[in-house]
């Protein structure tokens, strides 16, 4: 019998049961044969091939403003942009130089990466600061394009313009801000997307892309939720053999002794950074969140404050899942993997705005819910939540001139302790699986 994979078993799709052999019955009725095709009059176009599924989709509204946001931040910001790339343009110098990349003198600045990655950052780090931004941006275009055409094929769907304009409001500060920083997070999603593409044919290397995240983003490890439901043995077996792999080569570099330095280097300063920061205005994750709505850091109330934010976030996602994947299995089976995403950046001590492109793949599905969403209710619900999000993650620029007109005080950093980045986060993210959840019952019914 048919054997779906794991994660489906879990998600409600149960294997086929009952005998391998057809019970015994009245014969099959013979099939009449098929009519050949007709033959095109000679000197005719004959027609084209069916598209396959994989069949390159039109986004390029998507890769136009991201090519084009690049540009623009590249000719009229020089000076504006960058911050976190020095870091790493920095890291890749001193990896290639052989000197130690971790130094509490750096302040909070500091390289707080593996060295694998330092290792990825060292071509960067032979060119010109300005040019090697340049260059990681590009690449970020590609990858970004990627998980876009990836998540766009899961939806099995052509986006339309209204959805593509839809998306591009509502995801708008999580992608500019990572063009205006140089930030390697469009990286790491691209690794997490080709891994789930990966996980059932390929499950070792899929566990390997994986490790090369985590490396990154040690919490994306909580994506082992999703591969653990799915007994995904062979996945989770790869993430260990490619994490020790991966430190392998990150380390060879300064040899033995000193590779094992550099690994309790980036402990040490993890350790003692972080704390620091899990409230920072900048923070927009579960942890400070908490901060903001809940108990501040270092109240007795701070870690079972946390403790059920993160239990609400896990129960009321993978129920909203498993109600997606009763009526799709397939989609149900997309939304567990994106949802992954998310979790491993929101539940992140530091997760820092940019980290929010995760919520990419998601939020392509709450703008083909808008447009295509089923009912008139469930479009109507999902479009209002898209404009809230774009509200939310836009309203600092509708109160800056009030700012600079001295009328009210310092608006940016007060929406920012509040967290609005992450508030659109979480309410895309849950829009998003709601509009599934209930557009999957009523294909079902």
């Amino acid at each position: 019998p048919d054997r779906p994979s794991g994660a489906l078993r879990w998600l409600g799709r149960r294997p086929q049961t009952g005998p391998r052999r057809p019970a015994p019955g009245p014969p099959p009725k013979a099939r009449l044969p098929t009519p050949p095709s007709p033959t095109p009059p000679p000197g005719a176009t004959p027609p084209p091939p069916p598209a396959p599924a994989s069949a390159r989709r039109d986004l390029r509204l998507i890769g136009g403003l991201f090519a084009l946001l690049v540009v623009v931040l590249f000719v009229l910001a020089p000076d504006g942009t960058r911050q976190d790339f020095w870091v790493f343009h920095r890291a890749g110098q001193r990896y290639l130089r052989g000197e130690d990349l971790y130094r509490l003198s750096d302040g909070h600045f500091a390289y707080k990466y593996a060295p694998t990655v330092a290792a990825f950052f060292a071509p960067f780090g032979l060119l010109p600061e300005r040019l090697g931004w340049l260059a990681i941006n590009l690449v970020s275009l590609l990858a970004l394009g990627r998980v876009v055409a990836w998540s766009e094929a899961q939806l099995g769907r052509l986006p339309t313009r209204l959805e593509q304009a839809l998306f591009l409001a509502l995801a708008a500060p999580w992608y500019g801000h990572l063009f205006w920083l140089g930030q390697s997070d469009g990286l790491v999603l691209l690794l997490l997307v080709e891994s789930e593409a990966r996980a059932e044919r390929q499950p070792l290397r899929s566990g390997a892309l994986w490790a090369l995240a985590c490396l990154v983003k040690p919490p994306f490890l909580v994506i082992g939720l999703v591969a653990l439901l799915g007994r995904q043995w062979r996945r989770i077996a790869g993430l260990a053999l490619g994490a020790v792999g991966w430190l392998v080569v990150g380390v060879a570099r300064f040899g033995p002794a000193r590779g094992l330095d550099q690994l309790r280097g980036w402990r040490l300063l993890l350790g003692q950074s972080t704390p620091e920061l899990l409230c920072n205005e900048w923070n927009q994750g579960a942890w400070a969140m908490t901060c903001t709505y809940l108990a501040p850091y270092g109240s007795p109330w701070f870690f079972p404050s946390l403790a059920a934010v993160a239990a609400g976030l896990v129960g009321g996602g993978l129920w909203a899942v498993r109600a997606i994947a009763a009526g799709d299995p397939a989609r149900g089976r997309f939304a567990l993997g994106a949802f992954g995403f998310y979790l491993g950046a929101v539940l992140s001590p530091l997760g820092w705005n940019t980290n929010l492109v995760t919520v990419i793949p998601l939020g392509l599905a709450l703008a083909a819910c808008a447009v295509d969403g089923g009912s008139a209710p469930i479009r109507r619900g999902a479009l209002a939540a898209c404009l809230l999000v774009a509200l939310l993650n836009c309203v600092d620029l509708i109160l800056l001139p009030g700012q600079l007109l001295k009328v009210w005080g310092d608006s940016t950093l007060l929406l920012l302790q509040l967290r609005q980045y992450g508030v659109a986060g979480l309410v895309a993210v849950g829009a998003s699986l709601a509009c599934q959840a209930a557009g999957a019952r009523g294909r079902a019914a």
